[in-house]
């Protein structure tokens, strides 16, 4: 799924993928804070987006867990990167989701 944040980390786009992969619709999440769907994550990942809203750190890719709708928790993929505007200044973070194929996840 893709996604795009704001500097604060609330969701500004979705595309549908998020439903499938959480139980959410889009339309309930946008505006939400990025950090009330996921298990919170250790210092390290949350300075990891901390530096890439700062402008050091060009991008991240790390395994989050995310907590479904009905309390179901999936370990995905996330592949992060600032956003910038045409200034080159960073307005947010995108980025990428991908659920693990449970039968072959170690």
């Amino acid at each position: 799924m893709i996604f795009h944040t704001d500097r604060e980390g609330n969701w500004i786009f979705l595309n549908p993928a998020w439903t499938d992969i959480t139980g959410y619709s889009v339309e309930e999440s946008i505006g939400q804070n990025f950090q009330l769907f996921f298990i919170k994550s250790k210092k390290k990942k949350t300075s990891i987006i901390i530096k890439l809203v700062d402008g050091k750190k060009e991008f991240s890719l790390h395994d989050i867990v995310v907590v479904t709708k009905d309390g179901q928790s999936k370990t995905c993929e996330v592949y992060v990167k600032p956003l910038r505007d045409e200034h080159k200044n960073v307005v947010g973070i995108n980025g990428t989701i991908r659920r693990y194929n449970q039968t072959t996840r170690i």
